[in-house]
C-alpha cells in the first residue's frame, strides 16, 4: 500500500534470488563483463550489503573499496535499469522503500504507526541496518517494542545481519525491560558447559551462562583422524555402531560442517554402509528448472513488461526462437524504447507473435481468478511442457521425477487457492516470498547432513561437527575481517548448542587444499574448551566410549526418551 509515494507502480512483481541472478548476468552480458572473473553470486551479495547499508548511489565509489565492489558500480545501474522496466522490485528494495516511505511523509509515517500499535520482532539479532530502521520507525513513538534474539547466535554478518542492533537495545530504549532466557531445556550439562567456556571469549556479547537441569550426560567426544578421508569413515562407522548397538533411529544422527562442500566424503561413506542420509541446503524446490520455468510463465502472464522471465522461456519449449531473433528483438526494443515483449508483438516472425498470443490468451483466463489448477494445467498441456521435459533427459526416470515435480507444483496451487477465488498476483507475491504452503513435503530420511549456518535453529540427539581445524572453523578470512573471529565462534556455538545428549567433534592431521595434502592446526577453539567436560578418543579405540559408565547411563535415558 502507498507505494506510488516511492514510485513502485501498484502491479509490481517481487525478483526473488534467482531472479537476481538472472537480472545480473543479463546486466554483464549488456556491458560485456566476465562472470567467471566476478561471479553473479558475488555481485548479488555486493548490491546487496550496499542497499541494506543504505548507501546512496551517489556515495558508491566511496564506498568502494576493493575490485569486485568497483565492478559493483558498473553493474549496479544496469541492473536497476532492468528492474525498473520490469517494474519489479528485489526483497531488498521492499524494505528500502517502505523505510524512505515512512522517513519522508509525516502523515503516512503517523498512519502506519497507529495502525501497529505493537510491534513484535524475532530474531533481532540477524537485524540489518534497513529492517532496523524500518522498527525504529514503526515502534515510535509508543515504543511499545518486544524483540527476541540471542546475540550469542548472530552468525549473518555476511548477508548484512548487525549483532550490535540487539547489544545497543537497551540503550536506544533506555526504559526497556531485559528478561535473559539462560534455562536451556535441549542440551546436557557438559555440552552447555563446553558452548558457554567458548563463547565467554567473545569480547562484545551480553553476559549470560547456559544452564540445565537434565544432569552432565556425557562428556563431548575429540577425535583426532589422519586426514579428512579417515575422519569420514570414522564418523560414519560411529554412527552406525551407535544405531545398531544403542538402538538408535538414524534420525537421531547430525553430520555439521563449515561449507556444503565437505558433504562429498560423508555423502560417500554413507552410501558405502547403505546408511540413509539426507542433506539439508541442496537446490530447493523453487530453484529446480522445470519449477522457474512455469513461474516464469505465470510472471510473464502476469505482467508482461517482465523481461527476465520472457527471455528465459521464449523459446522453453523450443518453437523457432534461437539467440540471435531474441537479440535482434532486444536491439528493436532497445532502440524504440519499447517492451521486449512490444517488440516481440510486432515482429514479423510468426514464432514471436504467437507467444505473446498465447500469454495474452492466458492473461485473460488468469485474470478471473477462478479455478487456477485447471487454467494452470491446460497451459502446461497447450505449450507441451512435458514433452519438452523428455526431450532433455536421457533417462526417464529422471525425466518422470521433473514431471512429477511440475505435477506436485499444480497440485499445490490447487491447495492454495482451495474453493475460493485467488489473483495470480497474488499467488506470484507468496511464492517470491517463500510462504509455507508452497515449502516442499519431502520426507527427511537417514542422518541429516547440513552446514553450521544451516543447522540453526535445528536439534538432534547426537551431533558431530567436522573439520573443528584452523582455516575450516574458524574461517581463514575470519582473521582479515573486523569481528570476524568473533562471528565464528559464535557459528561454533551455535553448532555445539544444537546437540540434546551426545557431541563429537572431530579433525584431522592433514587435509586435501588444492589438490595437495597439507598439514591441518588445531581450531583454536578446542583450547578453550574446560578438560573436565572432553574426552579425546583415539581412531583405534573404538569402545573406549563404550567403557564409559556415564555414556552407558545417559544412551539408556536417550533411548527411553526416543522412545
Amino acid at each position: 500500500q502507498d507505494g506510488e509515494i516511492v514510485n513502485v507502480p501498484r502491479n509490481f512483481v517481487i525478483f526473488d534470488d534467482s531472479d537476481q541472478i538472472t537480472t545480473i548476468k543479463q546486466a554483464l552480458k549488456e556491458l560485456r563483463l566476465d562472470d567467471k572473473t566476478f561471479t553473479p553470486r558475488a555481485i548479488s551479495s555486493v548490491i546487496s550489503s550496499f542497499k541494506n547499508e543504505m548507501v546512496n548511489s551517489a556515495d558508491y565509489q566511496k564506498y568502494a573499496t576493493s575490485p569486485l565492489q568497483r565492478a559493483v558500480i558498473s553493474v549496479m545501474p544496469v541492473y536497476e535499469k532492468i528492474l525498473h522496466d520490469a517494474k519489479a522490485l528485489d526483497f531488498d528494495d521492499l524494505i528500502i522503500r517502505s523505510v524512505k516511505m515512512l522517513a519522508d511523509n509525516q502523515d503516512l509515517r503517523h498512519k502506519w504507526q497507529q495502525l501497529f500499535k505493537y510491534v513484535m520482532v524475532d530474531e533481532y539479532q540477524d537485524t540489518n541496518t534497513v529492517q532496523y530502521q524500518l522498527i525504529k520507525l514503526l515502534a515510535h513513538p509508543r515504543e511499545n517494542l518486544c524483540v527476541v534474539g540471542d546475540d550469542d547466535q548472530s552468525v549473518y554478518a555476511w548477508r548484512g545481519a548487525n549483532p550490535g542492533n540487539i547489544l545497543n537495545f537497551e540503550k536506544d530504549y533506555p526504559d526497556a525491560v531485559v528478561i535473559p532466557l539462560e534455562q536451556n531445556y535441549r542440551s546436557t550439562g557438559n555440552i552447555l558447559t563446553v558452548a558457554n567456556s567458548v563463547i565467554k571469549n567473545n569480547k562484545k556479547r551480553m553476559e549470560k551462562t547456559l544452564w540445565t537441569d537434565k544432569g552432565q550426560g556425557a562428556k563431548v567426544y575429540i577425535m583426532k583422524a589422519s586426514d579428512e578421508i579417515d575422519e569420514a569413515q570414522w564418523t560414519v562407522q560411529r554412527i552406525s555402531t551407535l544405531a545398531l548397538e544403542k538402538t538408535l533411529q538414524y534420525e537421531s544422527f547430525a553430520i555439521m560442517y563449515r561449507a556444503n562442500i565437505f558433504s562429498k566424503l560423508f555423502e560417500a561413506e554413507l552410501r558405502n554402509l547403505r546408511i540413509p542420509y539426507t542433506v539439508i541446503g541442496g537446490t530447493s524446490y523453487f530453484d529446480r528448472k522445470e519449477i522457474r520455468d512455469i513461474i516464469a510463465y505465470l510472471k510473464l502472464i502476469a505482467n508482461t513488461d517482465d523481461s527476465v522471465s520472457l527471455l528465459r522461456i521464449a523459446n522453453i519449449p523450443r518453437r523457432g526462437l534461437g539467440n540471435t531473433t531474441i537479440n535482434q528483438l532486444k536491439e528493436h526494443a532497445d532502440n524504440n524504447n519499447i517492451s521486449l515483449f512490444n517488440a516481440f508483438a510486432a515482429s514479423n516472425n510468426p514464432h514471436a507473435v504467437e507467444f505473446t498470443e498465447l500469454i495474452h490468451h492466458y492473461k485473460e483466463i488468469f485474470a478471473t481468478g477462478k479455478d487456477m489448477h485447471t487454467a494452470l494445467t491446460s497451459l502446461i498441456k497447450e505449450i507441451d511442457y512435458n514433452e519438452y521435459i523428455y526431450s532433455l533427459y536421457k533417462s526417464n526416470t529422471i525425466a518422470m521425477k521433473r514431471i512429477e515435480n511440475v505435477t506436485g507444483f499444480v497440485d499445490t496451487v490447487e491447495r492454495f487457492s482451495g474453493d475460493g477465488a485467488i489473483m495470480l498476483t497474488e499467488l506470484l507475491e507468496r511464492l517470491a516470498l517463500n510462504d509455507n504452503p508452497f515449502e516442499s513435503k519431502e520426507e527427511h530420511v537417514g542422518v541429516t547432513l547440513i552446514s553450521l549456518h544451516s543447522a540453526k535453529g535445528l536439534e538432534f540427539p547426537v551431533v558431530f561437527i567436522s573439520g573443528v581445524e584452523d582455516g575450516i572453523i574458524p574461517h581463514k578470512k575470519s582473521v582479515v575481517i573486523t569481528g570476524g573471529l568473533e562471528e565464528e565462534r559464535r557459528l561454533f556455538y551455535v553448532g555445539v548448542t544444537r546437540a540434546m545428549h551426545m557431541l563429537f567433534l572431530t579433525y584431522t592431521s592433514f587435509r586435501k587444499k588444492y589438490g595437495k595434502s597439507s598439514p591441518s592446526m588445531t581450531s583454536a577453539f578446542i583450547d578453550e574448551l574446560p578438560k573436565a567436560a572432553i574426552k579425546y578418543v583415539n581412531r583405534n579405540e573404538d569402545n573406549a566410549m563404550e567403557d564409559d559408565q556415564a555414556v552407558k547411563a545417559h544412551m539408556e535415558r536417550i533411548r527411553k526418551i526416543l522412545g
